[in-house]
């Protein structure tokens, strides 16, 4: 739902400044952290790791900047309106065939791929089809539609890796949930709870501080760790330390010149 019509070059701009430099800063430190520090393992097997893996296990969630930026500067190539579409279904069957080939039956992998070039072709999928949805989600047939097919599909157990580009089961079913999902909620939100809660729309406006934060501070805290301590009481605490950090992390991103990482 984030398309907005921009040149090539600007998108390129746009998402190098929001997106890619907290991805290679915070991926670089991670990657210094674990061959000087942790020193788990060799500079070259580290360094192949994260190229396959799209970012380091120290901060994975950030696989999703660099997914991301690519399919927002994919998507601005193809400016013809009649192409387009032909496009993201060409984009989609492609991720279908990945998913197969990659995973093939009983989960035996056939061929091995990097994750990211599965989701890649996914998530164009689902940035153009959002793209041509954004008004025709909120009428009320394809909302129905969306809740019935949600609803049903609470009776069954469907999930989509969009990291992996894969599921446990049916992969079509499980994009189609998603897709009935992403309807549901948005509607949801824009009909009955579309209300500013500070602490929630602050967070909302500043989400890449949380984002690109949040991770690597629960991973230094938890992995590889063994606390004498009851699990409930690790938790809490690990979950009290890393709001203080994100809290610090919040100032210092957004009040300090540092705010240059998230585009600021």
């Amino acid at each position: 739902m984030h398309y907005k019509k921009r040149t090539v070059k600007e998108e390129l701009i746009k998402c190098w400044r929001r997106l890619l430099i907290p991805f290679l800063v915070i991926n670089g430190i991670c990657f210094l952290i674990r061959v000087f520090i942790f020193k788990d393992a060799s500079l070259i097997e580290i360094l192949k790791t994260d190229l396959y893996r799209e970012s380091d296990v120290m901060c994975n969630p950030l696989w999703f900047c660099l997914s991301l930026s690519l399919v927002r500067i994919l998507y601005q190539l193809f400016k013809n309106d009649r192409i387009r579409p032909i496009v993201v279904l060409i984009f989609f069957i492609i991720a279908v065939f990945l998913n197969y080939y990659s995973y093939g039956l009983d989960d035996k992998r056939i061929i091995s791929i990097p994750p990211w070039i599965g989701n890649i072709f996914l998530g164009f999928f689902f940035y153009g089809l959002g793209d041509y949805m954004k008004e025709i989600q909120f009428k009320r047939k394809p909302f129905v539609i969306a809740i019935i097919l949600f609803l049903g599909f609470q009776f069954f157990h469907v999930s989509l890796d969009f990291y992996k580009n894969a599921s446990e089961n049916s992969y079509l079913l499980a994009v189609l949930y998603d897709l009935s999902g992403i309807i549901v909620f948005n509607n949801l939100f824009k009909l009955c709870l579309n209300v500013k809660i500070p602490l929630l729309t602050h967070i909302g406006a500043n989400s890449m501080v949380y984002y690109i934060s949040h991770y690597t501070f629960f991973y230094l805290l938890l992995i590889n760790h063994a606390y004498e301590a009851p699990d409930w009481l690790v938790f809490a605490v690990a979950v009290t330390l890393t709001i203080v950090f994100l809290l610090l992390m919040d100032w210092l991103l957004t009040k300090t010149p540092m705010k240059w990482l998230i585009g600021g």
